[in-house]
């Protein structure tokens, strides 16, 4: 693994039978300044937080899912153009509600 300590991060969060099938679905955001991309929710880690600590925020920020546990699965430098990415699984995660955008970021299950 690249040791670049990154700068922002994402979330990977797949999971079976979420629309009533048991086809795996991934967790993406459609970003207003990108309409044309299916991304992964995350963003930049503030000064002093610990990559897996802004990946939770992040996913709660842009989606109102509640992860737990995040696992890092890869280190990029190509993904967000300002430096390494690391992203993580979510395995463990709670939605109470329903999805919601409080940043018009448009969550969906793909």
């Amino acid at each position: 693994m690249n040791k670049t300590i990154p700068r922002s991060v994402c979330a990977v969060v797949v999971t079976r039978g979420i629309t009533g099938h048991e086809v795996p679905h991934l967790l993406s955001v459609h970003r207003p300044n990108r309409p044309d991309l299916i991304c992964l929710p995350g963003g930049k880690i503030d000064p002093g937080e610990e990559s897996s600590q802004a990946v939770i925020r992040e996913l709660k920020e842009e989606t109102g899912v509640d992860g737990f546990n995040p696992e890092s699965i890869y280190i990029d430098n190509t993904l967000d153009g300002i430096g390494y990415c690391e992203c993580f699984l979510i395995r463990d995660w709670t939605l109470t509600g329903g999805l919601y955008t409080p940043e018009k970021i448009n969550p969906s299950w793909v």
